[in-house]
């Protein structure tokens, strides 16, 4: 009723969130954990007042709310130091957080915005410090990481509008600022590091060299980019020999150090380079690194050789894009882009090989673990560099893209088979447990993804007349290779205790499945090669659909259940009585409407006659079942 004018409400506002805080000071002694949560409300509650009257009142302008809310910050932080109550300080850290983006008016002012965080963070990290908070100094990493990523990611695109140089200072005194509070503390009292110290040293290394690496990329193409790389190599090998004389220190981030000296060191050649030569550069030094370590127990040099193997994968993905994707001149298979696949993945390969050497954790992840890692990083990196230079290929020759899919599909089962063979004869139970699923996958692909495909060549084949019968006649190769992976697959799970125990009781309904869908889409394909005229090909396959499948799947019944009798399972004979209820429904509910006069008398003849035979069987078996279902 506007009884309360704007001023009023504000001052309402604040009214409330001091008032709180007071009650909370008069209860700190008898309530502690009450008084926390009402001073932590009351903070809350001025910093939405503020915003309230900067953003929807216009009280305050920008200047004037940027300073209330730094100095409820400030305030919050002292009360979380008086209290010693850390969520107070969350509080106010993630308010002060929040104060930017309240009152920003979009105008990108990343000067403000730095030192702003500078300031923060100075301040809080220093909370953190005296008061051993650990988790302020995390929060404030990941603060400051999402603010400068948000102002990264509002950079306009193709234009320089900020001085990478200053930025470049900027985001240097943030980095030391983090490096100085995550060591002091533990060096002052004489604490080992512990693995959460050292993933934040190493996180504030990574994160500050990307920054560094994406805004010199926009000061002269990137000229200093190798400069800046050995620069802060340099930086942590002054640091580490400065510790390397404090006999007190803790060992191990000397080592650190030492570590990221190596890491940063061996980037700063292939910064320089150009295109897929970084990638090939990263592929042979993270064997070596890891050859060195296994030489000279090292772990620094492990440490090292899996972040040169990270770097290695992101570079080559980078380079496919650029090469793939903007690149339309290649030759064929003789290509950068190809080479530079094949020989990541004989590097890992490699690595893998070193690998089977290994017996101690890799930084706490068990050895087999690592190997199942990397055992599926060669798998799908082997998979993705064929695959991409066969689309590419295909690409040149057939700009068709219906032609391409099918070709696509038999190397995707092609490969599958591979992998499947190799693994069960070269790998161990951690290899197979990883192959199972890829198989299926590849499977599952050819299923619900070419078989649209396939049914697109069909119909242009069939009906327009088009000259693509040698293209589709190619999907019976691939049909075949799909029943050799279904093959391969089963008998894997059935001859391995391992597997067995995870995939056995699923194994047997996914084979009856897909040879169902498999079954069925050969049929549509073989009902409309017989086409009198082109007119009649979807009442064909609506026929086929009826009466075709209702014979189909009632002959699959039928075999499912002489399955499952030979082999004594009761699996079988369950999905073999599933299936056939399944035909009967879609028979009397669904389709018998539409079926023509011999359609109706071929369809229930063909199940009659199948019923009949499945009842005569189960009449001469019916005590071996029995006793099946008793030892079950």
């Amino acid at each position: 009723k506007e009884w309360i004018g704007e001023v009023g409400r504000v001052a309402i506002g604040v009214f409330c969130g001091g008032l709180l805080i007071g009650i909370a000071h008069k209860l700190r002694n008898e309530f502690r954990s009450f008084s926390s949560v009402l001073t932590g409300g009351g903070i809350v509650v001025l910093y939405f007042t503020i915003a309230l009257g900067f953003i929807e009142y216009g009280i305050f302008n920008q200047t004037a709310a940027f300073l209330l809310m730094l100095v409820i910050t400030v305030f919050g932080a002292l009360l979380s130091i008086a209290y010693d109550k850390v969520e107070l300080a969350v509080i106010s850290l993630l308010g002060g957080l929040a104060a930017p983006i309240l009152v920003s008016t979009g105008n990108g002012d990343y000067k403000t915005l730095f030192i702003y965080l500078i300031v923060l963070n100075g301040g809080m990290l220093a909370v953190s410090y005296m008061k051993k908070w650990k988790l302020i100094n995390l929060l404030s990493l990941i603060g400051s990481v999402i603010m400068i990523g948000g102002w990264l990611v509002k950079l306009p695109s193709g234009q320089v509008s900020y001085n990478p140089l200053l930025a470049l200072f900027f985001g240097a005194v943030l980095f030391l600022e983090f490096f100085m509070m995550n060591i002091l503390r533990n060096i002052k009292l004489k604490i080992n590091f512990k693995a959460f110290d050292f993933s934040l040293l190493l996180s504030n290394t990574a994160l500050f060299y990307a920054f560094g690496m994406i805004v010199l990329n926009d000061y002269h193409d990137g000229v200093l980019q190798g400069l800046f790389t050995v620069g802060l190599g340099l930086f942590n090998f002054l640091f580490a020999f400065f510790l390397r004389k404090k006999t007190e220190v803790d060992k191990n981030v000397i080592y650190l150090l030492i570590g990221l000296v190596l890491t940063l060191g061996s980037l700063a050649a292939p910064i320089q380079l150009e295109g897929n030569s970084i990638t090939l550069f990263w592929a042979a030094e993270m064997c070596l690194l890891f050859w060195l370590y296994q030489k000279s127990n090292i772990k620094l040099i492990k440490l090292g050789s899996v972040i040169v193997f990270t770097a290695t994968i992101i570079s080559l993905f980078m380079d496919w894009e650029k090469l793939y994707a903007y690149n339309s001149e290649m030759d064929a298979i003789v290509n950068s882009g190809f080479i530079t696949g094949l020989f990541v993945t004989a590097s890992i390969v490699f690595y893998r090989f070193l690998l089977s050497k290994e017996t101690e954790s890799f930084f706490g992840i068990s050895v087999d673990s690592f190997k199942k890692v990397i055992t599926a990083i060669c798998l799908v990196l082997g998979f993705t560099v064929g695959f991409i230079e066969l689309n590419y290929t295909l690409s040149v020759y057939q700009p068709e893209s219906v032609l391409r899919d099918i070709w696509q599909a038999i190397y995707i089962l092609v490969f599958a088979i591979a992998s499947v063979l190799f693994v069960n004869k070269k790998g161990d139970d951690s290899s197979r447990l990883i192959i199972v699923p890829i198989a299926i996958i590849a499977m599952s692909l050819y299923l619900f993804v070419y078989q649209d495909n396939i049914n697109t060549l069909r119909y242009f084949t069939f009906t327009d007349q088009l000259d693509y019968s040698h293209t589709f006649n190619l999907h019976y190769i691939a049909t075949g290779l799909f029943g050799i992976v279904l093959f391969q697959v089963f008998n894997l799970v059935k001859k391995n205790d391992n597997l067995t125990s995870i995939f056995g009781r699923l194994i047997r309904p996914f084979v009856a499945f897909v040879l169902l869908i498999i079954c069925s889409q050969e049929l549509n394909h073989l009902s409309t090669q017989f086409l009198s005229e082109p007119d009649s090909y979807y009442d064909t396959l609506e026929q086929t659909r009826k009466v075709g499948y209702a014979l189909l799947w009632g002959v699959l019944s039928f075999i499912f259940m002489v399955v499952g009798i030979q082999k004594k399972e009761k699996a079988w004979r369950l999905i073999s009585l599933v299936l056939l209820a399944i035909t009967l429904i879609k028979l009397f509910v669904f389709d018998i409407r539409g079926l023509s006069e011999g359609g109706k008398i071929a369809a229930f003849m063909g199940l009659g006659v199948l019923l009949l035979i499945l009842s005569f069987m189960y009449q001469k078996v019916k005590d071996l079942i029995l006793n099946d279902e008793k030892n079950d």
